[in-house]
């Protein structure tokens, strides 16, 4: 193994990590509300509507303001971010 070989694996690496990053913090709010519909679906509730998206997205907001469709991102990004780097 040469010093660029090295180099290029680092790089790779911390592309994959990025991509992953980015990835979850992007797409966190639409895996919540596709979460929170179906825990509404399977616990009989009807807060959040009968599929309505824009209805789960009031909910979330109203409750946990404008930040809360990205709850759960740390957790996600624990899980993800290692396996898109390899």
């Amino acid at each position: 193994m040469n010093k660029d070989s090295g180099i290029g694996s680092i790089v790779h690496l911390g592309a994959g990590a990025l991509s992953g990053v980015t990835s979850c913090v992007l797409l966190q709010p639409f895996d919540l509300l596709k979460t929170r519909m179906q825990q509404s679906q399977t616990q009989g509730t009807s807060a959040l509507g009968k599929g309505s998206v824009v209805r789960a997205v009031r909910t979330v907001v109203s409750a946990d303001g404008v930040l809360g469709l990205w709850r759960g991102t740390v957790p996600s990004l624990i899980r993800n971010a290692p396996g898109t780097s390899l």
